[in-house]
């Protein structure tokens, strides 16, 4: 018996208290995705307790699902448990991402190779390498009517048998289990909510609502329907708001009327720029450390290092401008820039695979030395941007409030943005924000007729 862990303080508690099993302290993901090891039955037991909607879980990915059926022997199973809702939030979900990994795995008829039990409170799916015999479905059919389980899914079973027990309203479950294994519709109630697979683009299995589908919600379930929200989503969406209300009261009002112009400058100037920089830094730290949690078992690990990473390397690029503070400095500036983006995303995104491989302290500084580039670059916009002002220091106090505000923006957008969209858009947006600063930093910031922006 393994399990597999990465809370090491969990495993030493277990370990004092006669735990008589291989103590593995890891992340799932990456054990499975690593290990060489073969097991006859690979039980998801921590899913039964569910998680947050903006929850990194890359083991409950299409991609997570592949590398545990891979490691199942040829008669082993993959248990799943989950809470049973009604209507159906992460059932159906599941379902079609256990379709999708099947197929992923070379399987033509994912459906003969998954059963789903149902009872009052859980549902119960099991997956097999190879489909299930008739002999087995028999025996599982006696289990189900012995300890009045539903059958909500396998091979050859009508609708008729899959709502005897614990009653609904309509098979929901059935008909969802047909949509993803052969093709039907996928039921009204089901499709309120999010059945797309999780991917390791999206790892937030846990995402289940559907804003454009809200008011038809609350419209058929009323009041009921606010527990169906993704609380941690509707709350980041209030956050954003308030934040801005916060922010500007706080940081951009104290300064007062903002000046039209200033010397060669106009408000659009600075706004742009110095905006698109505080964005752009968050968003792209942020999805760095997203991504990292797959590679750092534990997420405040992850943000410990991934903040460090960041603090430090900008400090040091802040620290190391160019000795040519006007034109000649854009080029170097935002090439660096581009230079350690490329390192990070091949890295982080592309690969992925070899920086899983190595061990916890190589896995670290590893992270850390692809990391350390792309913040360092990070870091020297800002202060160049600043370089430029010094003429007209009455922009001087602006740079600073527009740069912490569109920062402050940026904390909630990138959640919602990552959930909704993917962590490769919140990456995309950061970078195209640098990318909108280095246009208007060759347009705006120095123009070729401003003499009095050349720097001795």
């Amino acid at each position: 018996l393994s399990w597999v862990e990465p809370d090491r303080r969990i495993l030493e508690l277990a370990a004092a208290r006669g735990l008589d099993a291989r103590a593995i302290a890891d992340s799932p993901y990456r054990f499975l995705a690593t290990t060489e090891d073969v097991y006859s039955v690979i039980a998801f037991d921590h899913v039964f307790d569910g998680g947050g909607a903006a929850t990194e879980s890359y083991l409950l990915t299409r991609q997570g699902l592949v590398a545990a059926l891979s490691r199942l022997d040829d008669n082993g199973l993959l248990a799943i448990p989950l809470k049973l809702d009604y209507p159906p939030r992460q059932g159906p979900r599941m379902m079609t991402m256990l379709a999708a990994s099947l197929r992923a795995s070379g399987v033509d008829r994912p459906g003969d190779h998954v059963v789903v039990l149902r009872g009052m409170q859980a549902l119960l799916l099991l997956a097999s390498p190879r489909p299930f015999a008739e002999t087995e479905l028999e025996a599982i059919g006696r289990f189900a009517e012995q300890w009045s389980f539903d059958r909500a899914w396998h091979t050859g079973l009508e609708i008729s048998g899959a709502n005897q027990h614990h009653l609904l309203d309509e098979p929901v479950y059935f008909k969802a289990a047909q949509a993803a294994f052969e093709g039907t519709a996928m039921p009204e109630q089901a499709q309120w909510f999010e059945t797309r697979p999780a991917t390791l683009n999206r790892p937030y299995f846990w995402h289940a609502m559907k804003w454009s589908r809200l008011s038809e919600l609350f419209q058929v379930l009323g009041s009921r329907a606010a527990s169906y929200l993704d609380w941690t989503l509707v709350m980041s969406a209030v956050a954003l708001v308030a934040a801005a209300f916060a922010a500007a009261a706080l940081i951009i009002a104290p300064l007062g009327r903002m000046p039209q112009a200033a010397g060669v400058f106009r408000r659009i100037d600075v706004i742009g720029y110095f905006g698109l920089l505080g964005l752009g830094f968050m968003l792209v730290e942020l999805a760095v450390l997203q991504r990292s949690i797959a590679f750092l078992e534990l997420p405040v690990l992850a943000a410990a290092v991934i903040f460090a990473v960041f603090m430090v390397g900008a400090g040091l690029g802040s620290a190391m401008l160019p000795a040519s503070p006007g034109a000649p400095a854009i080029r170097p500036v935002f090439s660096a820039m581009a230079i350690g983006t490329m390192i990070a995303v091949t890295a982080l995104w592309w690969p992925g695979q070899a920086l899983l491989e190595l061990e916890f302290v190589p896995r670290v500084a590893m992270l850390v030395g692809v990391l350390l580039p792309l913040t360092w670059a990070m870091g020297r916009p800002f202060p160049w941007g600043l370089q430029q002002l010094s003429t007209t220091p009455i922009w001087l106090p602006w740079s600073w409030a527009v740069n912490g505000f569109s920062s402050v923006l940026a904390a909630s957008m990138a959640t919602l943005l990552s959930v909704q969209a993917g962590q490769a858009a919140t990456l995309i947006v950061g970078i195209g924000c640098y990318a909108g600063a280095w246009l208007i930093a060759r347009r705006r910031l120095l123009p070729a007729s401003n003499p009095a922006l050349e720097f001795a």
